[in-house]
Order: C-alpha cells, then structure tokens, then sequence
C-alpha cells in the first residue's frame, strides 16, 4: 500500500475491529515493517483472543518470524475457533510441511481446498505435489 493508503488503514486500525487490525498487520508485512507486524498482531490478540482472523494473523506472523511453536499453537487454535477458514487451513498446512509434518500438512491443505472459492489453490495443489 501507498502512504495515503496506509494511514488510512492505520486510522482504521485505531477503533480497534478486527478487520482493520489485520488489514494493518498485512500493510506493515507487504511492506517490510515485521516489528510493527508482530507487535500489533501481539496486542491485537491480547485485545480479541477468540477471534480467529486475529488469532491466525498472529499465528502466521509468530510462526514466519521464528517462534514455530507459538505459531502452531495460535494456528491451531484459530482452526479450533473456525474450522471452515479455508486461509487458516492453508496457513497451518504450509507450517506443518515447512516443519516436516507432512500428514498434517496434507490433511489441512486439503481442507483449504475443499471450500469454494479458495484463492491460493493453485499454491496449495503444488505444495501438496511436493509432500
């Protein structure tokens, strides 16, 4: 995102909805802010620990920033609080293969792609070829 865009994600962000929160764990991600990424997803889940948007945006940025333990965890639990979350499945399916869990990465892969409208099939299907 442009700076302009940016504000007004972070504006957004302020009101304290989940949406905005990960919308702006997103923006500093894409553009390479990880400390401000992995700070807000950390007080965003503080702030609403059983919602699964912020939990999986802070699962994957834990997991992608070095604690994979922490990352799994939050992952799983996301999956727990909304099993039909095609993206949470496939964030957990990518952590379990990049971890050498191939059978659990499998399973939740396929789970992403059984839901209409996943929009990182083509990713998943060639990770899966790979396992």
């Amino acid at each position: 995102p442009d700076a302009a865009r940016l504000a007004v994600i972070e504006a957004e962000a302020r009101n304290g909805a989940a949406d905005e929160q990960v919308a702006l764990i997103r923006a500093y991600l894409a553009l390479g802010r990880t400390a401000d990424a992995r700070a807000l997803a950390r007080r965003a889940y503080r702030l609403l620990p059983m919602n699964p948007a912020v939990t999986r945006t802070y699962g994957w940025v834990a997991f992608d920033g070095g604690s994979p333990d922490l990352g799994i965890e939050l992952l799983e639990k996301a999956r727990a609080i909304d099993p039909g979350d095609p993206l949470t499945r496939w964030q957990l399916g990518r952590a379990y293969a990049s971890l050498g869990r191939d059978r659990a990465a499998r399973r939740e892969i396929e789970a992403a792609l059984s839901q209409p409208g996943f929009g990182a099939a083509d990713a998943a299907r060639a990770l899966l070829a790979r396992l």
